[in-house]
């Protein structure tokens, strides 16, 4: 939630701490940078410009002027996640069909065409970059086409489970572990949900229609969503897909993003986390239009049964349920 000129008050009354620092400027850009990665690199923080050291509101002249160069330090400074090298990884890893059938789709061209070698083609396209003169693959670069991703990252795999019944005290069915690349993860999430996405009937007036649970369109737009939006650098976690007999959930990683909230990601509002990420999936078809992919699941759902995801934050984690037939979670 957006923070009032109390709850402001309150925090500088408070003092700094790891999570709150006063700047009476931001003239001092490495300074201001060092701040904003501390921040990235733990939970998160607020930086309150326009408050001295000891706490005294002195404002500043230009908000605007401000903003800007608060978002320029950021970009020229605060490194994505999902560009970061991954420790041990080499170019062996890299699945070179996968890269070069990428390459070809997006520049229409053989890869020989290109006119520098594999290796710079693979800085080029950030699938990897160099590290005391040792090429190591990003983490977008190894999840995308990496061989096998989960050997370094084993967070990135997905688990799958069927309860037979509406909450996870039900007993469960067919655990699937899934691994592999994003879009190998994607297809096996839509091959799993078809095995119990069955068709349910409905009475709209007098007339009967079947459909399925979910529409498999709308499973992939979540599953998508997951794998494109979570916090990776979260060590021992990973995606979650519950099927229960009245609903779908999936579970991601890591809360919204930035100033992403609850109500802001229903209007086309977009923030990526892994925007190397989502660049790939993009390009390789998986994702539309930036920040289309809520809205759109809720449109598809209020036209399949006329019920809408429910979107919450439970822990450190972002879920998003699919209710079938109007029936919601507990009926």
């Amino acid at each position: 939630m957006p923070l009032t000129a109390d709850d402001i008050r309150n925090m500088i009354a408070a003092g700094e701490g790891q999570t709150l620092e006063f700047k009476r400027d931001v003239s001092q850009r490495s300074d201001t940078a060092g701040e904003l990665i501390a921040f990235a690199n733990t939970g998160g923080g607020h930086l309150l410009v326009g408050v001295t050291d000891d706490g005294q509101i002195v404002g500043v002249s230009d908000p605007d002027a401000v903003m800007n160069t608060l978002a320029n330090i950021s970009r020229d400074n605060c490194q994505p996640f999902d560009e970061t090298p991954v420790a041990g990884t080499t170019l062996a890893d890299v699945d070179h069909e996968a890269f070069q059938k990428y390459f070809e789709k997006i520049s229409r061209q053989p890869i020989a065409a290109a006119g520098i070698s594999v290796e710079l083609l693979l800085e080029h396209t950030r699938v990897a970059t160099t590290v005391n003169e040792t090429q190591r693959l990003t983490v977008a670069g190894l999840l995308i086409f990496g061989r096998e991703p989960q050997r370094y990252m084993p967070q990135s795999r997905i688990s799958a489970v069927r309860f037979l019944g509406n909450d996870s005290t039900a007993d469960r069915l067919h655990p699937q572990e899934m691994a592999g690349t994003l879009p190998q993860l994607v297809n096996q999430c839509g091959d799993y949900v078809k095995l119990y996405n069955g068709v349910y009937t409905q009475i709209d007036g007098f007339v009967r229609r079947e459909q399925p649970f979910c529409p498999p369109d709308v499973v992939r737009e979540v599953v998508v969503n997951a794998v494109a939006h979570r916090d990776y650098s979260i060590a021992g976690s990973q995606i979650r897909l519950f099927f229960f007999d009245n609903h779908l959930e999936v579970r991601s990683p890591g809360r919204l993003p930035n100033s992403m909230t609850l109500e802001s990601i229903r209007f086309y509002n977009y923030e990526s986390r892994n925007p190397l990420l989502a660049q790939f999936l993009n390009r390789l078809g998986f994702m539309e239009e930036f920040g289309s992919g809520i809205p759109n699941m809720i449109r598809q759902m209020r036209a399949h049964n006329g019920t809408e995801p429910e979107f919450a934050l439970e822990g450190e984690e972002f879920v998003v349920r699919l209710f079938a037939n109007g029936r919601r979670s507990g009926n």
